[in-house]
């Protein structure tokens, strides 16, 4: 993975985050993009334990769990119920796969709880056998089989949606990709976020403290500045600490200088500059 790869990522989560320059509306359409891929992950993994065999006690499990996700209200009461089910049904499961294939099942449909348009696509696919889920599991192994080189480069990526724009457009409704934003280059940049994301997913997460602390720093780093510049050399005896340099000055030009683009001049990473701008 390299730099250039995490600075692409960290570039294109900003613009989302800001809604700016040509990802512009679409943060949602990703999360909802996301959440189908959540689904259908559960989906596959929930009916090959369910296509596997079962006995009496874990049928009466995958009923129950089914019959209280159509009837779902919030997580943690869904929670509630399925752990308190899981907790009356182990012990009448006489062998040890058959309690590991419940945990599983019990573990999955809980993960997918977490997202409410993942519960409700989940209950769509165990309705119908739906061209949607068939899409979605062909997207997944696309992005899942993608190489650097391929989620680096927005033509290869939309190179790869063209070779199957039917089954994108298919998607359309579901995750809000319609009108103007319905385009191949829309799906590109969807696909180019999400296996980034994937793939920088503890490195982004150690950047992200690091900026946090930064926004920490940033205040008191300002007020010194405001300072000396008020009590210019010029006019002021200044003791010997005025003119040290303020620690932590390098790292936050490193990273200033890291994530502004050197064409434009566009910054792509806010240490509480923007915060600072919008109350002056």
């Amino acid at each position: 993975m390299s730099k250039d790869e995490f600075l692409l990522f960290a570039k294109i989560k900003f613009c989302l985050e800001h809604d700016r320059e040509e990802y512009e509306g679409i943060k949602e359409s990703i999360s909802l993009f996301k959440s189908a891929m959540k689904a259908q992950k559960s989906y596959v993994i929930i009916s090959e334990l369910e296509s596997a065999g079962q006995g009496i006690k874990q049928k009466e499990f995958y009923d129950y769990a089914e019959r209280t996700l159509e009837n779902f209200d919030d997580s943690e009461t869904f929670k509630e119920q399925i752990n308190k089910k899981i907790i009356e049904i182990l012990p009448q499961v006489k062998t040890e796969e058959g309690k590991e294939k419940l945990r599983t099942y019990a573990t999955e449909i809980l993960n997918l709880s977490e997202d409410i348009f993942s519960v409700q696509l989940f209950c769509v696919f165990k309705k119908q056998e739906l061209k949607d889920f068939l899409v979605l599991k062909s997207i997944n192994e696309n992005i899942t089989n993608l190489q650097e080189t391929d989620v680096v480069s927005l033509k290869a990526l939309t190179c790869l949606v063209m070779a199957s724009y039917d089954d994108f457009e298919a998607l359309g409704d579901i995750i809000d990709v319609k009108g103007k934003k319905s385009n191949p280059d829309t799906y590109a940049k969807i696909i180019q976020y999400i296996a980034l994301g994937e793939r920088h997913k503890n490195s982004y997460g150690q950047f992200e403290q690091l900026i946090n602390v930064m926004r920490q720093w940033y205040p008191i780093y300002q007020k010194i500045k405001d300072i000396r510049e008020e009590y210019p050399r010029e006019n002021y005896r200044q003791p010997k600490d005025f003119i040290k340099p303020i620690p932590g000055i390098d790292l936050y030009n490193k990273y200033r200088n890291y994530l502004t683009d050197q064409n434009t001049g566009s910054h792509y990473v806010d240490f509480g500059e923007e915060m600072e701008s919008a109350t002056t």
